[in-house]
């Protein structure tokens, strides 16, 4: 077989999460007074990560989207502003935000 560098670096990673998983505390995480114990990591991008999480009180699965944001109040404020976003769009395509 023939793997390109990312597709071995995404093989060994998912390996080694697999092989870690069942002796490592998964983390849990507190948001407005509820609590999400992350599953695992679903995707990555330029500026942020997707996490599945789970509803520690009822069991419901989220995605949960951590966007990193760059020293200042700028990165904030953009941050914030694609939160906003998600808001104002209704489709049964897009991710509804909750």
């Amino acid at each position: 077989m023939n793997f390109s560098p990312q597709a071995l670096l995404t093989t060994i990673a998912q390996a080694v999460s697999q092989l870690t998983s069942c002796c490592l505390p998964n983390p849990t995480l507190y948001i407005n007074m509820r609590s999400f114990k992350v599953i695992k990591l679903l995707g990555e991008g330029g500026f942020s990560f997707v996490y599945l999480v789970q509803d520690v009180a009822t069991g419901r699965l989220y995605a949960l989207k951590k966007i990193r944001c760059p020293f200042g109040s700028e990165g904030v404020q953009d941050a914030m502003k694609e939160a906003e976003m998600y808001r104002t769009f209704h489709h049964e395509n897009l991710i509804k935000v909750v």
